[in-house]
């Protein structure tokens, strides 16, 4: 799972609510977000200087505290899905991407435990207002009789359909 935009979209608010739910002192939690509001930018090309702009998102991407910063969020997203305890399901993320293996003995098992595991993926999301980019979406099907081709599902409000030899799942048409 791919998070659209992950750095300019998410807001200034969310991260000090997410750090002071972390436990981080008031004190560095207002130095974040003194940093991250008001920014402001400059084009320079050549010898020519643009004026300056304000930015609209909430981390700029190539600082050093950015991806930090994310995870933090990102983290409160995968806190939400480990709420509902679902057996066979691991959750991990790296800076702006999310993985997810679900492990079941039949087909109806691993797939009610994908639906656990969304319904908790989608209160995190809407609770840290994260979007995440489903046309990137990348997966792998794995059974004991090599997988199932042609499959369609449902996932975050999209369907999902599985395109053999690609190893991608793709917008359903």
């Amino acid at each position: 799972m791919d998070v659209k935009g992950g750095y300019e979209n998410v807001g200034v608010r969310k991260i000090e609510e997410r750090l002071r739910g972390l436990g981080v002192e008031e004190y560095l939690r207002k130095w974040v977000g003194s940093f991250l509001r008001n920014r402001r930018s400059k084009v320079r090309i050549g010898c020519r200087m643009g004026e300056w702009r304000y930015l609209k998102g909430g981390m700029v991407q190539g600082l050093a505290v950015s991806p930090m910063l994310f995870i933090f969020i990102l983290g409160g997203v995968i806190e939400d899905i480990r709420k509902d305890k679902v057996k066979g399901v691991w959750v991990g993320a790296v800076v702006d991407d999310g993985d997810f293996i679900v492990v079941g003995r039949s087909e109806r098992e691993k797939e009610e435990r994908v639906r656990k595991m969304e319904r908790g993926l989608v209160r995190g999301l809407e609770k840290w207002k994260v979007d995440v980019q489903v046309l990137k979406l990348e997966g792998m099907w794995v059974d004991k009789e090599g997988g199932r081709r042609g499959k369609r599902f449902r996932w975050l409000r999209e369907e999902i359909r599985w395109r053999e030899g690609r190893n991608k799942v793709e917008r359903g048409s």
